[in-house]
């Protein structure tokens, strides 16, 4: 992300448009089945991928989770779960957030990725504490972490459909 252009954010020209599972994913070793047992400590693996579409005014987010159930010697259980899940949204005043780099090179506003992040970020807690019910890896919260850095973890892709 670049730096800031001092556009304001506007919640009401943000329309979250759909949400998808695209991935779901729980897998246990046979070992495991043998001897389930309650995880300890979990391992946490994040990655998001944000997609723009600048005519259309259409942004695309993914987050894909992974967790890893360890046991008390920080092992792995055999017990692991992923899931990759997808924002659509229409934000009416994108063109204010379009940063030109060059004649080739559009970037957009850092401020309008955390809004984006922390929106997707926040129904994902949800979705994934509800997607684990009933699992052994029930209990499992995403924690609370800050969209800035989820965001300089990110793939430094910034794609255009």
């Amino acid at each position: 992300m670049s730096a800031r252009n001092n556009s304001v954010i506007d919640s009401e020209k943000i329309h979250l448009l759909s949400v998808n599972v695209f991935k779901a994913r729980l897998d246990t070793t046979e070992p495991f089945r043998d001897n389930p047992q309650k995880a300890d400590k979990y391992v946490i693996d994040t990655a998001s991928n944000t997609v723009f579409n600048f005519k259309d005014k259409l942004c695309r987010f993914r987050f894909f989770f992974k967790f890893t159930g360890l046991d008390e010697d920080q092992n792995p259980l055999g017990v692991e779960a992923e899931y990759g899940l997808e924002y659509h949204y229409y934000i009416e005043n994108i063109n204010d957030f379009l940063i030109q780099k060059n004649e080739n090179e559009v970037s957009i506003d850092s401020q309008l990725g955390v809004v984006l992040c922390s929106i997707s970020y926040s129904t994902s807690r949800g979705i994934i504490l509800e997607k684990l019910h009933g699992t052994h890896l029930e209990g499992i919260i995403l924690p609370v972490v800050s969209p800035v850095k989820l965001l300089e973890e990110q793939k430094k892709l910034l794609k255009q459909y």
